[in-house]
């Protein structure tokens, strides 16, 4: 004897329940996910942020050291010049 059509049906009502709420579940594990991985985007969005800024000052800086070792160069090229030229 064949099940009947009644039967049949809330078997795959049941079957259809049981579908959505694992969806349901995996859908609300997959948002939690999403959420941890925005917020760790968003952390590292602000510590490259800070990096880059950090290298910016870096270069600044060296440009600037650069500019005072070639001052200086100068100044004790100029002072070794006269000296130089004594002995001559």
């Amino acid at each position: 004897m064949s099940d009947n059509p009644l039967e049949q049906l809330g078997r795959y009502v049941d079957l259809l329940v049981e579908n959505f709420e694992g969806l349901e579940r995996e859908n609300a594990q997959l948002s939690q996910k999403l959420e941890t991985l925005l917020e760790q985007l968003e952390e590292l969005r602000e510590k490259n942020l800070a990096t880059s800024q950090e290298i910016k000052s870096l270069r600044q800086e060296r440009l600037e050291i650069r500019s005072r070792v070639d001052r200086i160069r100068e100044h004790v090229s100029s002072l070794e010049q006269p000296a130089k030229d004594a002995v001559l």
